[in-house]
């Protein structure tokens, strides 16, 4: 009877044993950071819009004139910003000038337009409210337009479609990639979603990576963007 009650005892302390291992191993795999698996990245480009490679989009008007915005991509890393800054209304602006930036904190990113021109409106919208650029970015979040000077004024032949949902997907692989390998105490609960870039998950790191992901992600004035679209 003693020898029945003893090996009752040990199987009952070897399930809880297991139990409490099993939740352990939950709470470790919740915060550790999951590469997502190939094309679990959902991205929804409406038809007209057309995307460049510093992550701006172009949707041209009838009027012939070019609405520039940023793409979900970037919404999604940022999150809501705590400022935008844009060029002015009757600005002359390139294709290779720093003419609007993105403010966190002391931490920025700063685009090149993808159309050069003359800018005949500026949404001010969005200027006072950053977070319509997550919310609704190829709607309430565009940024400005411009009327382009001649036909070939565009920065790089932009991508529509399929081809653009792809390099999307391929693109948040690749910061899935870079951000894992810069991991900080204070991202590593807040990364990812399922395996995916969390929104506003670039705010969990310092200027230093911000630089970091201009380079690679964005690209700086007069220069191709130097990486991320393998």
């Amino acid at each position: 009877m003693t020898v029945f009650f003893f090996l009752t005892m040990l199987a009952i302390l070897v399930v809880i044993d297991g139990i409490i291992e099993r939740r352990k191993a939950k709470r470790v795999g919740q915060h550790s950071l999951q590469r997502s698996p190939a094309g679990s990245f959902e991205f929804r480009l409406p038809a007209d819009v057309a995307l460049a490679t510093n992550h701006t989009w172009l949707r041209k008007s009838p009027d012939g004139t070019v609405t520039v915005g940023f793409d979900e991509f970037l919404g999604n890393l940022i999150g809501a910003p705590e400022r935008v800054s844009l060029p002015f209304r009757g600005n002359l602006i390139t294709t290779t000038d720093g003419h609007f930036q993105l403010y966190d904190g002391d931490r920025r990113l700063e685009f090149v337009s993808p159309v050069a021109g003359q800018v005949v409106e500026v949404n001010v919208a969005a200027e006072a409210n950053p977070s319509l650029i997550t919310q609704d970015p190829y709607g309430r979040g565009w940024l400005f337009r411009v009327r382009p000077m001649s036909t070939g004024d565009l920065r790089h032949p932009p991508m529509t479609g399929e081809t653009a949902v792809r390099w999307l997907k391929r693109q948040a692989r690749l910061a899935v990639e870079f951000l894992s390998l810069r991991q900080v105490p204070a991202a590593v609960v807040t990364m990812y979603d399922g395996g995916e870039p969390r929104k506003g998950v670039l705010r969990q790191f310092d200027a230093e990576v911000w630089r970091e992901f201009q380079d690679k992600f964005i690209g700086r004035f007069g220069e191709e963007r130097k990486g991320g679209e393998e």
